[in-house]
């Protein structure tokens, strides 16, 4: 099923008699009401009277009408009934349950669908929450898909080919989830390279691309936004950057990113320590790492080849909210550290000579527990490993 909310609106009367004239037409039916008055025929201008009487005079917001369509698979046929109890489960998971509604079937095409005019406003005139909102309509949709049985619409756009009737609308609710992304992004988190900002994204189910385009014969550099799936497969197709709006363009990124250095330099150094102490605490495992910097709210992403080997390494930080790959951390943080870190456990560090342990200065005879011993016997052979590397092979 694909859920599209178009944009708010301040025009009641346009969302209503958009729906009403296919109504008249034959090509659209009522299904039902909620909240409002039921009556045994409906009309454009009695629901709009209805609905206007439940909203305060002192209300101040413009954009007052909510209006989206909910969508099932071409394959899937509902009956009325069904229609109504996913319409209404949808507006209770969105957060409209207890607002007043009307439900309309559409059979204009050949998949039937629905549409839903709402209030953005509750009975006291307060703007029911939007944050977000494209996000957790998916997440209303998965819900609805698994209580009702429904054909499940994955990839998260897979029926863009097939749903011909409202594919404008399709369009707009993917560049809307992708803004919206975008905006909280921008809003919260710093970061350098796209590298970073890819990272961050992977959490949103999206990425951004560069990509080339001629104008009078010159090619220039560009953006595109892509939606992906929870694997990081592109499951949209591309959307270029002006389509998002101009803040959302390279030019704009590479000008945030720029601004991004002072904030990203400032919390680095507390950043570093503290992966640098779950490096060290995690034994060698990165699976350990990763959860131990989780509690310390830091993301772990690794980037990796299809046979497996680490060729990227992004550290976000939740508290600080920045975003930073290993390199930029130091070398022992990178990706071919990382590639060291998982062919080699930690214990093997500890498994060393005796006579080469001895050389390690008041190690063995100060009072330290067998953890702290390892991470000590560690750190000294990671800082010899740096200092050949620094000398270059004997002559």
């Amino acid at each position: 099923m694909v859920a599209n909310i178009l944009p708010s609106s301040k025009s009641l009367t346009k969302a209503l008699f958009y729906n009403f004239n296919k109504v008249d037409k034959e090509l659209a039916s009522v299904l039902g009401v909620a909240n409002l008055e039921e009556r045994e025929s409906y009309h454009a201008l009695s629901v709009r009277q209805n609905m206007e009487l439940l909203i305060p005079n002192q209300c101040r917001t413009k954009n007052r009408v909510f209006h989206c369509s909910l969508n099932p698979d071409p394959k899937e046929k509902l009956s009325d009934e069904e229609f109504v109890a996913v319409a209404d489960e949808y507006m209770y998971l969105l957060g409209y349950g207890k607002q007043p509604y009307i439900i309309f079937k559409h059979n204009d095409i050949e998949r039937e669908h629905i549409h839903i005019v709402s209030l953005r406003v509750d009975s006291e005139g307060k703007k029911i929450s939007d944050q977000f909102e494209y996000k957790r309509s998916s997440w209303a949709v998965e819900q609805l898909e698994r209580k009702f049985d429904l054909i499940p619409n994955s990839p998260k756009y897979q029926a863009l080919g097939t749903l011909a009737g409202d594919s404008d609308l399709i369009h707009e609710g993917i560049v809307r989830d992708l803004k919206a992304n975008m905006d909280e992004v921008l809003s919260n988190y710093s970061f350098q390279t796209l590298g970073e900002l890819n990272a961050l994204l992977r959490s949103y189910q999206m990425k951004v691309e560069m990509t080339e385009y001629e104008y009078q014969g010159k090619v220039f550099p560009g953006m595109v936004y892509l939606a992906t799936d929870d694997m990081g497969a592109v499951c949209s197709p591309s959307i270029k950057s002006h389509h998002l709006g101009k803040a959302y363009g390279l030019w704009s990124l590479s000008q945030y990113m720029r601004r991004s250095k002072e904030p990203v330099s400032e919390h680095l150094p507390n950043l570093r320590d503290r992966v640098s102490q779950a490096l060290q605490s995690s034994g060698g495992s990165l699976n350990k790492m990763e959860g131990l910097l989780r509690a310390e709210s830091i993301d772990l992403c690794l980037r990796r080849t299809d046979k497996g080997r680490i060729y990227g390494v992004t550290f976000i930080d939740r508290e600080n909210h920045i975003v930073a790959n290993g390199s930029r951390l130091g070398k022992e943080f990178s990706a071919n550290a990382f590639n060291r870190y998982e062919e080699q456990s930690y214990k093997s560090y500890s498994q060393e000579p005796v006579s080469e342990l001895a050389s390690l200065t008041g190690l063995i005879n100060n009072n330290l527990t067998e953890d702290q011993f390892n991470e000590m016997v560690w750190r000294k052979k990671l800082q010899r490993q740096n200092e050949l590397k620094t000398k270059g092979p004997k002559r």
